[in-house]
């Protein structure tokens, strides 16, 4: 790199462009690094969600909001679709993973489908049992999954 101090125009001009450039990396560097760090509490948050004692609709919530902020904090590929899908996917693997063994139909039920379920889906589904007076799994053939599914007009 030249001398700042040049009296050539072009020369001190470059110098000006290329100090510009290095300020702006040094000052994102250290953005970056409290953005990542932030990023790294989020996905701890979401990789270690539980329902604990509270109730399947507040827990669901919880993740919900997890799942929003960390969408902020890691923004989609070019391919939109594929990286949504994927995150749907790992939100409903981890509200199933860390529900109460009580919730283990609504696991089997739903992980024995050949196509795993939005998240939306998912927690209709595990509501749906919840509510059920016996807590028994409701039947394959009138599940809303299962029918949604199995209609060829639907999305």
């Amino acid at each position: 790199m030249d001398d700042h101090t040049t009296e050539d125009a072009k020369k001190k001009k470059d110098w000006l462009r290329d100090n510009a450039h290095l300020y702006l990396q040094i000052k994102n560097s250290i953005e970056s690094k409290e953005q990542v760090h932030r990023m790294f509490e989020v996905c701890m948050q979401f990789f270690r969600v539980e329902q604990k004692t509270e109730f399947v609709t507040s827990y669901f919530m919880r993740l919900k909001k997890i799942t929003v902020e960390l969408a902020l904090l890691l923004p989609f590929s070019p391919d939109v679709k594929v990286q949504q899908a994927q995150r749907e996917k790992m939100a409903v693997m981890i509200l199933l993973n860390r529900l109460l063994p009580e919730f283990g139909m609504a696991k089997a039920q739903i992980l024995f489908d050949s196509k795993i379920p939005s998240l939306d889906d998912t927690f209709t589904c595990v509501l749906r049992i919840e509510s059920s007076p016996t807590g028994v799994s409701i039947p394959k053939s009138s599940s809303a999954l299962i029918s949604k599914n199995n209609n060829p007009r639907a999305p």
